[in-house]
């Protein structure tokens, strides 16, 4: 079966099924002209990439569940995969918590102390809620850093 073909039944993109490849989750036989040739096996582990995708496990605990050497069960992928769903609950539940308050304060630009509910925000980081990292580099900016970049070492 051709990656169109594939593509349509799996209801996963080109583009993301040759990065899976990439990635290692997905070893496609190639034809004799280099094509890569699709299989009931295949499609198979297409439609668990795309369930676990959907139910938010990582590239990297696809890979541990996936490769044979160091095989982790599905039954403690799962559970450790429920942990960090909780723990992503807990810091969820605390911003939920911070919204309403500022809504019930009837906050406005004009009247909203940024420092002070940073500052909170700060203070439930340190005892352990997991927020949204600010630092973390943009994907899209990194590449495009990396770009500019080469092209002024080419240019030099």
């Amino acid at each position: 079966m051709k990656i169109k073909q594939v593509e349509e039944l799996v209801g996963i993109t080109k583009k993301n099924i040759r990065f899976y490849e990439a990635q290692g989750l997905l070893d496609v036989e190639r034809a004799e002209n280099g094509y890569r040739e699709y299989h009931k096996e295949d499609i198979a582990r297409l439609q668990e990439i795309k369930l676990f995708r959907k139910m938010d496990l990582s590239i990297e605990e696809m890979k541990a569940l996936f490769e044979n050497e160091k095989k982790k069960s599905l039954q403690i992928c799962l559970e450790q995969h429920l942990k960090e769903l909780e723990y992503r609950k807990e810091g969820l539940t605390k911003m939920q918590d911070i919204c309403e308050r500022l809504i019930s304060e009837h906050q406005s630009l004009e009247t909203l102390n940024a420092e002070e509910c940073l500052e909170e925000i700060e203070q439930m980081e340190k005892e352990g809620a997991k927020l949204m990292n600010v630092n973390k580099m943009d994907v899209h900016k990194k590449k495009r850093k990396g770009a500019i970049i080469g092209a002024v070492v080419m240019t030099v």
